[in-house]
């Protein structure tokens, strides 16, 4: 077995008397290639942590417009809600305008009617009269003389009858008001009428 003897005192190796010391070495000479590949790796993990801090600052923003966003869309169920009850309301008023137009119009068309009977009735009543004058005069009675019968009737229309009053339900207020225009396509849209 081999026996080691450690002094407590370090070691000083002699040089030579005739060589001179070691003269200092410069660091990056001593790192040689491994600390030039360590310092490059420092460099580039450093450029990639700055460039992950800036990739970060631009994700929290585009997490903020992403929120903003959400919240408009939220609005937007609001806002279809209001438009529907809107146009709602104007499809009510649009309907009512024509049932109230049909109810004239069939009104007219039964005041046409009654017209043409009694124009009928009055045409066939001054032809009888016409053939009775016509026979009294060829009957030689020269104290009836028969004359033509006139060639305008004069109508006088049915009084006016009472309209009825009929109470519709109270609208709301519609501070917003719409225009309705339809395309040669058929194609229905409402535009905001800017007062």
């Amino acid at each position: 077995m081999l026996n080691f003897v450690v002094d407590s005192e370090p070691a000083i190796l002699a040089y030579p008397q005739n060589s001179k010391p070691p003269e200092p070495v410069p660091l990056m000479q001593k790192a040689g290639v491994a600390g030039g590949i360590a310092i490059t790796l420092n460099v580039i993990s450093l450029a990639f942590a700055i460039g992950m801090v800036v990739i970060l600052i631009f994700l929290v923003q585009s997490i903020r417009e992403v929120a903003t966003i959400e919240d408009r869309l939220s609005g937007l169920g609001q806002f279809e809600t209001r438009l529907s009850r809107q146009l709602d309301t104007v499809n009510q008023g649009v309907q009512s305008q024509f049932d109230e137009l049909n109810r004239r119009i069939s009104a007219l068309l039964d005041q046409t009617a009654q017209l043409e009977k009694q124009v009928a009735k009055l045409t066939g009543e001054n032809q009888d009269m016409a053939g009775r004058l016509q026979a009294l005069g060829e009957a030689d009675n020269p104290a009836v003389i028969v004359g033509e019968p006139p060639k305008e009737i004069v109508l006088r229309a049915p009084p006016p009858q009472p309209r009825e009053v009929r109470s519709e339900p109270a609208r709301p207020a519609n501070p917003v008001q719409f225009e309705r225009t339809v395309s040669p396509d058929g194609k229905v849209t409402y535009s905001k009428v800017s007062k």
